[in-house]
């Protein structure tokens, strides 16, 4: 699923390279400080917030749809945190998933690959839940359309 929150017409892309000024960025602006308290320990929103803050937006319309994406985070932070926890936790669960030891043979990659969907299926319908009863809450083009694809 692609959720579209940071982009209007694609999703993030964590692997874009950063610039070739980064350490420079980061050092004399002291973003490393900023960004560390903004992770709060969490090193997946440490990178994503660094890359968010140095994959430049030249773009109007960009910006303006981030910054209404942005704009309901903090009008509801309990529920963009609820939908936070609940992803990590569906990865946590897929990670503790073990395959067998031979996992060239096409018997265990299938079920290890049932066994995971299944996971993840459990973690969908908590998320559509959510949605349900906290779609009515967001106005923005970004989490409408994110709450639409997870109703769907």
């Amino acid at each position: 699923m692609k959720a579209f929150l940071m982009h209007a017409g694609r999703d993030f892309d964590l692997a874009a390279e950063l610039p070739a000024q980064e350490p420079a960025l980061l050092q004399d602006l002291e973003l490393e400080t900023l960004l560390r308290a903004m992770a709060a320990g969490d090193e997946l929103i440490f990178d994503v917030a660094k890359r968010a803050l140095l994959l430049s937006l030249r773009d109007p319309e960009a910006i303006v749809y981030r910054q209404r994406m942005l704009t309901e985070c903090l009008e509801h932070p309990e529920v963009v945190r609820d939908v936070y926890h609940l992803a990590g936790e569906a990865l946590k669960a897929e990670k503790g998933i073990w395959g067998a030891l031979l996992r060239d043979s096409p018997r265990t990659l299938l079920g290890n690959s049932v066994q995971k969907m299944g996971v993840f299926v459990e973690f969908l319908k908590r998320l559509r839940v959510m949605a349900d009863e906290q779609a009515d809450k967001f106005s923005c083009p970004g989490f409408t359309r994110f709450f639409a694809m997870l109703r769907e």
